[in-house]
């Protein structure tokens, strides 16, 4: 045999999809889940720069007697609304810079779903500030090391807007320092995707596992040659790889099935008339990249390629240039970050926001329709998935981490009961509400999510 290095090996472990965060990612399907016990998923959805939080903020007092803010408008229809329950208050305290390192926009893509503050590093942001990767792992993580689904990928990570390699452009962590990149490009996440699935279902998934096989013999091979090779703390490395191979290769001898509600929607194409092949990235083209990424994210959990999917949009300090919805006595031609910067007396730039947060509504609106159109045991896909739509700060101005606003969304399955409005106690951190996603989606044993300091249990009233 060849011999092989450290670097070789890790390398062909990732560009087969088999880095450790993505073992799952060539494993046949293990089990169906049970017909009458459709399992429970997360969606998570980030967009950036925050809001007008006056205008978010329900017309009424918490509890069922409210009107969505205008900002939360399309969320008014009585079969939107009953699904959402809207909460003011948390703060993320793990991006105040009292407690770790950042810009104002660094930390809070990087802590919203983590709870954690920065680790230091050398990624550059405002102001001189300097900080490194997220110092912990985001709670679809959490959940997934405890519940450990075997899924056909462990998540799914999407993107919409343009992707940026620092920090300023990743929200979920696999584990402290471990970044999980989205997919920017539709037709990428597409292929990789729905490449699981195929025209031939379960039965393409057979006939690929003879060459699955072959390359978990390949690299188990290879890490036991290496091995002997490796300092101590390598070594623990490759023994995680080792171990995770084996349970790889047990999976690919369990039965495949995809659930009747797996529905494979068409391939993602360029505009009319596109001949930029980055397309996806260009700020016009977002209202169609959105609609491509949420189709993905539904078949993805609708077919159980994964229980545990995100969208974020853009990156944080988003600079995308919203001129689509321009029209009716409106003109955009700041990007988003300027406008979010500009005085409340800056009448134009006030209305652009409203019709760019309020544009957001609509696409989270989007989004549970799509989950409710898929029907799944006695319900929908929805009322199966909790999904969650944060944002990095509360308000663009003095980038100001206290005040979050979250919509949270899903019915019975995860222990939901929307069409309410809940205003959590002062102080209260976002870290409640991570605790309070890991018990509906069924890991219950968690008590804490992020920094220790920060935790106190669950949100109260959230989940029944």
């Amino acid at each position: 045999m060849n011999r092989i290095s450290r670097r070789s090996l890790l390398s062909g472990l990732g560009a087969l999809g088999l880095g450790l965060p993505m073992l799952e990612s060539v494993a046949g399907r293990q089990v169906a889940f049970a017909q009458n016990a459709p399992p429970r998923r997360l969606l998570l959805m980030l967009t950036p720069n925050g809001t007008l939080i006056n205008e978010w903020k329900p017309v009424g007092s918490p509890g069922t007697n409210f009107t969505m803010g205008p900002l939360l408008s399309p969320l008014e229809t009585p079969t939107i609304k009953s699904k959402c329950v809207v909460i003011e208050g948390l703060n993320v305290d793990s991006a105040n810079p009292a407690n770790g390192p950042g810009d104002g926009h660094q930390p809070g893509i990087g802590t919203v779903w983590t709870g954690t503050p920065l680790l230091p590093g050398n990624y550059p942001g405002g102001g001189g500030a300097l900080a490194g990767w997220g110092g912990g792992p985001s709670v679809d993580q959490v959940i997934a090391d405890v519940l450990n689904p075997q899924t056909l990928q462990r998540s799914v990570q999407l993107g919409v807007g343009t992707d940026t390699q620092e920090n300023h452009g990743r929200m979920i962590f696999r584990a402290s320092n471990q970044p999980l990149s989205p997919v920017y490009d539709p037709r990428a996440a597409f292929q990789t995707l729905a490449g699981y699935l195929g025209g031939g279902g379960p039965q393409q998934l057979q006939q690929l596992r003879p060459r699955r096989r072959k390359i978990v013999d390949l690299l188990q091979a290879q890490a036991q040659e290496l091995r002997p090779r490796l300092s101590t703390r390598d070594r623990a490395t490759i023994d995680q790889h080792l171990s995770a191979l084996s349970s790889l290769e047990q999976s690919l001898s369990a039965p495949i099935t995809t659930p009747s509600s797996c529905t494979v929607p068409p391939p993602p194409t360029p505009p009319m008339g596109n001949t930029n092949p980055f397309w996806f990235n260009v700020d016009q083209n977002l209202p169609l990249v959105t609609s491509q990424q949420m189709q993905i994210a539904t078949m993805a959990l609708a077919c159980d390629v994964t229980r545990f999917a995100s969208i974020q949009f853009d990156h944080s300090q988003s600079d995308v240039l919203f001129s689509f919805l321009n029209g009716n006595g409106l003109t955009i031609t700041e990007n988003h970050h300027d406008l979010s910067h500009q005085p409340m007396s800056n009448v134009n730039a006030m209305n652009a926001l409203r019709a760019i947060n309020t544009w957001y509504a609509q696409r989270f609106v989007d989004l549970l329709n799509m989950l409710a159109a898929v029907p799944e045991g006695n319900g929908t896909l929805l009322d199966n998935t909790l999904v969650v739509w944060g944002n990095e700060l509360q308000d663009g101005r003095n980038h100001d981490h206290n005040g979050v606003p979250f919509v949270v969304a899903g019915g019975a399955g995860v222990g939901l009961v929307g069409g309410r409005y809940l205003r959590a106690p002062a102080g209260t951190r976002q870290n409640a509400l991570l605790v309070s996603i890991c018990h509906a989606l069924g890991a219950t044993s968690v008590s804490s999510v992020g920094k220790a300091e920060f935790n106190s249990g669950p949100l109260a009233g959230l989940i029944s």
